[in-house]
């Protein structure tokens, strides 16, 4: 059995052979659904190592998956549109998200399950018992 190297190489050569076969024959203009500025796999230059030979099969799987998301009615062009936002904003967004999620669940689990009114979850009298009883020596 070939190891993961092996088939690598042998479909890098074979790429390189199919690549140098189209640069021999002549080309004929037919209109491309892309545009003319975006290479292909096949219009990229010829890598020689090993290494370098996983990237034009990345690019194909990349390629692969743009034409998924424009047969699903979104691009890659729609999707750069989208307003970016910061890195702190996303940190504060999540911090706030999570502070309301535990308030939320601490409600539920104390007014559902406790039997008691939800809102007393946030007395600091219900937080010292709750401490009290978990931290009590046993005496």
């Amino acid at each position: 059995m070939k190891s993961f190297e092996e088939r690598l190489k042998e479909k890098a050569s074979e790429r390189r052979k199919a690549l140098s076969a189209e640069q021999r024959a002549p080309r004929q203009s037919v209109a491309s659904p892309r545009p003319a500025t975006r290479a292909t796999v096949q219009e990229r230059p010829v890598q020689r190592s090993a290494e370098r030979s996983v990237e034009p099969m990345a690019a194909a799987t990349r390629e692969g998956q743009a034409t998924t998301s424009k047969d699903q009615g979104t691009s890659k062009k729609d999707a750069s549109k989208m307003p970016k936002l910061s890195r702190s904003l996303k940190v504060t967004v999540f911090i706030l998200l999570f502070v309301f999620t535990m308030s939320v669940g601490a409600m539920i689990g104390y007014g559902v399950f406790g039997d008691r009114p939800a809102f007393e979850v946030f007395n600091p009298q219900t937080w010292k018992h709750m401490l009290d009883l978990v931290f009590a020596s046993g005496k």
